[in-house]
């Protein structure tokens, strides 16, 4: 597989873990115990009510972004993402209050609050998950490049072009 295609498929770890998350509370117990895991679970079940929206809306515009682009360039704005993200969610939760607010009069006086903590969570939560996802997918990446699962597909791509400007 090409970085490029990795750095691709990176994006979609955070909902691997939420199915894996999803998971475990149907397959498991949770009254039996208390672990590590089953608390890991509940908090990210509990964040992706706030990531969810708003993290498709940034993964749909960084796949636009980087198709085509070489694993470099991906990196480039991939780097970048944590910070879009924080006001994609500021924005998302905008156009749900207002929306709400044209659909339904009472809605700003009921959801405002519910809102504002959406939105008091989403933002450090945008930045310490997605610097957090962001270091573990170029961990990920060079863990897989070690092993020859990735293969590096931009030096490949110069050697082909040198030997196209050569010929």
């Amino acid at each position: 597989m090409k970085s490029s295609t990795f750095a691709r498929l990176a994006l979609f770890l955070p909902y691997l873990i939420l199915i894996e998350s999803v998971a475990y509370f149907i397959f498991y117990d949770i009254s039996e115990k208390d672990s590590l895991i089953q608390t890991f679970n509940i908090v990210w079940n509990f964040l992706a009510i706030f990531w969810f929206i708003p993290y498709t809306i940034l993964v749909i515009i960084l796949l636009v972004r980087s198709k085509g682009k070489s694993f470099v360039e991906i990196k480039t704005i991939f780097r970048s993402a944590p910070i879009r993200m924080m006001y994609i969610a500021l924005a998302t939760y905008a156009v749900i209050l207002i929306i709400g607010s044209i659909v339904n009069q009472d809605f700003f006086e009921s959801a405002w609050r519910i809102l504002s903590l959406a939105v008091a969570v989403s933002i450090p939560a945008s930045l310490l998950l997605g610097y957090a996802f962001l270091g573990l997918s170029l961990l990920l990446h060079k863990l897989l490049l070690k092993i020859g699962v990735v293969r590096d597909g931009d030096s490949q791509q110069i050697a082909f072009e040198h030997q196209d400007s050569t010929a």
